[in-house]
């Protein structure tokens, strides 16, 4: 079977995502000691994981320190390059006082979470898998409220609801888009960048329902109807992005009242966890080219970029899912 290439215009982001840093003594950069100390961290491996904190430290540790003193509010999309290391310094700390937590040793995570919080308030974990960026202070302030017993393990029990999954009735012609055939890709890789589109009905009609700019057809959609009629569409877009109703998800994120590069990233993750991997990636990648300037703002007013953590998805899913036959080609490096 032909292999499909999801393709992008260089830097169509059009911001540098990729920065070189210099290596340690022992011939690792911090990125690599992370790495290595999350897999000490899932063998409960607290030794080899201190040991990887003090060459991280020892290596790192100064320019982590300038890094942070810079600082006063989480930095700019087109500057966490220039702070990852003090992020990956921050990122090992985490893990070790996470490790300490995890194995009862209360007393010494608090301290070791106390310290990061006071040390790298502003500094950013990158989750690959989710696409997105976590703030390490505010994730170590709810593990020391965890330990405090005032914000109790495992989530409120979810209302029954049947699990359901998007019945598309326009499920779209082309299982990956050549967006070539139907816009011009105009000023990438500049603040002008705009994707124009010269052929919306043939577009719409390779993307399918509900991925921009194809939202028409998902008012045609008779499930769409019987939802809203069945009172599946009530409450807050929020209280749909967890539901295991996926496919009154899929229809409540397309009128949600946020902006469309967040709403084409939460369509994405419906059909990710409804196991629909080709629309998934279709509206993924509808993000990036239409939306790539988007900005949010998490519920700790950590800065988002939806973009940024759609490329993250596309090269994630692509990666552990080979069925789909799939390659990234020339696209950016979601991961600073």
């Amino acid at each position: 079977m032909s292999t499909y290439a999801i393709v992008f215009a260089l830097l169509i982001l059009g911001v540098p995502y990729a920065h070189a840093q210099p290596s340690s003594p022992a011939g690792r950069d911090s990125s690599e000691i992370v790495r290595l100390a999350w897999e000490a961290s899932n063998q409960g491996d607290l030794n080899t994981l201190s040991a990887l904190v003090d060459e991280i430290l020892k290596s790192y540790g100064n320019e982590a320190k300038v890094l942070a003193s810079r600082l006063n509010q989480f930095p700019t999309r087109d500057k966490l390059g220039e702070y990852k290391i003090m992020s990956d310094v921050a990122t090992a700390l985490f893990i070790k006082a996470e490790t300490l937590m995890h194995q009862g040793k209360d007393d010494e995570a608090k301290k070791e979470f106390k310290d990061v919080i006071a040390q790298y308030p502003w500094a950013q974990s990158f989750d690959p898998s989710r696409g997105g960026y976590w703030s390490i202070a505010e994730k170590s302030q709810d593990s020391i409220a965890v330990m405090e017993g005032k914000n109790p393990l495992g989530p409120a029990p979810l209302k029954k609801i049947p699990k359901t999954i998007p019945v598309l009735a326009f499920p779209g012609r082309e299982i990956v888009v050549d967006w070539n055939k139907y816009g011009l890709f105009e000023n990438a890789g500049t603040k002008d960048y705009h994707y124009r589109i010269t052929d919306q009905a043939g577009l719409e009609a390779a993307l399918g329902e509900g991925i921009y700019p194809n939202i028409a057809d998902v008012y045609k959609d008779p499930g769409y109807r019987k939802a809203m009629k069945a009172g599946r569409l009530q409450g807050s877009h929020w209280d749909f992005a967890a539901t295991p109703d996926l496919q009154a998800a899929f229809y409540k994120w397309i009128s949600a009242p946020e902006s469309w590069g967040v709403r084409l990233f939460y369509i994405g993750n419906t059909f990710e966890k409804a196991g629909m991997m080709p629309q998934a990636i279709k509206a993924y990648q509808s993000l990036v080219i239409n939306f790539p300037s988007t900005i949010a703002w998490t519920y700790w007013q950590t800065p988002w970029y939806p973009a940024q953590a759609a490329v993250a998805k596309i090269q994630y899913l692509i990666r552990i899912h080979p069925e789909l036959h799939m390659e990234y080609k020339g696209g950016p490096d979601p991961h600073p």
